[in-house]
């Protein structure tokens, strides 16, 4: 496990302080525990632009490598289209679309494949074993979508000597808290958010 930190955005503080705010000509209101969670973890993934940075230098760094990226909202993976562009075959599953096979995902000629993952809708029942990378965009609340994400690379087939998970993660964030509450095998949940 790597954990690569991102400084939060100005908004996220601003959130906290004041229940709305102002980013990329959208307005968004935390005015209940529950919506003030999701807003700050919004605030943290598709919002900061740095991890976009980060993702990218992940890429490139792996750019002959098959690469699993998991998310939570639907405008990460925007954020993710955009910066693998048409470099490399890409792949997705989510409430949406699932393009991803696992044959086909394993050609050698997919030596360098892209599947974006939804938390929800990849993190089950998908073999992924071709690849020994993957990178998280955003941070999971759910112990039990973390630990099997883990597993679509950590399973029988995989034929490298260990795997490698990246963590991009906003600094001083709840982010931080839900990694490490998730690691320890125990959602994060609202309650948990109110209490710190």
């Amino acid at each position: 496990d790597q954990t690569i930190y991102v400084k939060t955005i100005p908004e996220y503080k601003m959130m906290i302080r004041h229940g709305i705010v102002e980013v990329d000509d959208e307005e968004l209101v935390g005015d209940m525990p529950l919506t003030k969670l999701m807003r700050l973890r919004q605030l943290c993934a598709q919002y900061n632009h740095e991890k976009a940075s980060v993702l990218s230098d992940l890429l490139e760094s792996l750019e002959n490598e098959r690469v699993v990226i998991f998310y939570n909202f639907v405008p990460e993976l925007d954020v993710i289209k955009k910066v693998v562009g048409d470099s490399r075959p890409f792949y997705e599953i989510n409430g949406d679309s699932k393009t991803f096979d696992e044959d086909t995902f394993g050609l050698p000629e997919n030596s360098n494949a892209v599947v974006a993952a939804q938390y929800q809708s990849g993190s089950r029942g998908h073999n992924m074993q071709a690849a020994k990378y993957i990178i998280y965009m955003s941070v999971t609340n759910s112990a039990e979508f973390f630990d099997q994400s883990r597993g679509r690379i950590r399973r029988d087939g995989q034929k490298a000597g260990r795997v490698m998970y990246y963590h991009i993660v906003a600094k001083g964030s709840v982010e931080e808290k839900e990694l490490a509450s998730v690691r320890a095998g125990v959602d994060y949940t609202v309650d948990d958010y109110c209490r710190d």
